[in-house]
């Protein structure tokens, strides 16, 4: 299996600062998303979508033909946006986390290949500013977000990451 993680980094600021991230697992054919989180202040921007997007395409350019991923019952956001890209519910993993023992959805998307996901462009940067409806500062000027290809599989992802960058060269963390 190959790993693969997605960061998108504020980088207009001396010290870049990372809004999200998404990793995935590729196994044989099928793709599944192992983490995937964006920052408080900058969600319902359109930064998640575009990275699931991304890391969809990508799983799909490297031989997935469908994606799978598990998510908190109580995610109505994230629920939403699955369905929107073609992901269905079809089963449910009782206390599945482990800090409140809370269930897990399981949602796949069972045809990669032919998902409106993998045809179109994407912008490579999406201009946003933090979200001032969950944000507790007030919104800063407008920044740019890119999202970076992967990091190794040994590199820790903090809320701090200096050593990414907005234009990270493709590594992969097992043999492709």
């Amino acid at each position: 299996p190959a790993a693969r993680l997605f960061v998108a980094e504020k980088s207009d600021e001396p010290e870049s600062q990372v809004v999200g991230f998404i990793g995935y697992w590729l196994i044989t054919d099928e793709v599944h998303i192992s983490t995937f989180a964006i920052h408080p202040d900058y969600r319902m921007q359109g930064i998640g979508e575009l990275m699931l997007v991304r890391a969809l395409r990508t799983a799909r350019a490297r031989g997935a033909s469908m994606a799978t991923l598990e998510v908190r019952i109580s995610n109505w956001p994230a629920i939403h946006l699955y369905e929107k890209l073609g992901f269905e519910q079809v089963g449910k993993r009782v206390g599945y986390y482990r800090d409140n023992v809370e269930d897990a959805l399981l949602m796949t998307l069972h045809d990669l290949m032919t998902s409106g996901l993998v045809h179109g462009s994407l912008p490579s940067r999406v201009t946003v500013g933090p979200n001032t409806s969950s944000a507790t500062k007030p919104a800063s000027s407008p920044s740019r977000i890119s999202t970076g290809s992967t990091i190794s599989r040994s590199r820790a992802v903090s809320s701090r990451c200096p050593g990414v960058r907005s234009q990270c060269s493709s590594r992969t963390s097992a043999s492709e």
